[in-house]
């Protein structure tokens, strides 16, 4: 009986070892486990700072670029300023040099229709009536009428009424109105000129 007590009492104590040894097993885990959570926490606070840090500095870069697009839009706004002040005076200055070159035109012009009236006074000096002065010139009776009006712009007006035959045109001057020696007039003009024998008074 004692050999067989004596052999439960191994058997006891080999499963009091296995029992001792999955314990320190289980001890060694819970340990190991609290190690990697305090590592675990360790590693966490670890990284809240770097991303603390770099959410500030995305913060920071949106402000940034915030105002670096509030100076580019005020630098916008001073330049299309500054473009439409340049605009305006850009306008003003060919405004006034559209107005100069119309004068300018409006001056020669004047000049040159000015001559083209003493050309056609002397035609009609001539005793070239008016239509066929008109005819010969390619212009209307009435344009040979205004032009016969004109007087160079250095020559005083002619205070003198318009040669006038009634109707609202200028007469032909009687052959004896035009003296013989000016140029142009019935003692320098050929016989049976103009040939088809129109436009003589």
């Amino acid at each position: 009986m004692a050999s067989a007590g004596g052999g439960a009492g191994r058997r006891r104590r080999r499963r009091s070892s296995a029992e001792v040894a999955k314990l320190e097993a289980l001890r060694q885990a819970h340990v190991e486990r609290l190690a990697q959570a305090r590592d675990n926490e360790r590693r966490v606070k670890e990284a809240l700072g770097p991303f603390a840090a770099a959410a500030a500095g995305v913060e920071a870069a949106h402000e940034h670029r915030a105002e670096r697009h509030a100076k580019v839009d005020e630098r916008l706004v001073r330049r299309l300023e500054e473009l439409d002040r340049a605009r305006a005076a850009a306008l003003v200055e060919a405004e006034g040099a559209r107005a100069e070159a119309a004068a300018s035109s409006a001056a020669e012009v004047e000049e040159w229709r000015a001559m083209m009236g003493e050309a056609v006074r002397t035609i009609r000096d001539a005793g070239v009536e008016l239509d066929g002065t008109a005819e010969l010139l390619g212009i209307s009776a009435r344009e040979v009428n205004a032009l016969a009006r004109l007087r160079p712009p250095e020559s005083p007006p002619d205070s003198s009424p318009p040669r006038d035959g009634g109707d609202g045109e200028p007469a032909a001057r009687d052959a004896g109105s035009v003296s013989d020696d000016v140029p142009g007039s019935r003692a320098d003009v050929a016989p049976g000129w103009p040939p088809d024998g129109t436009g003589m008074a």
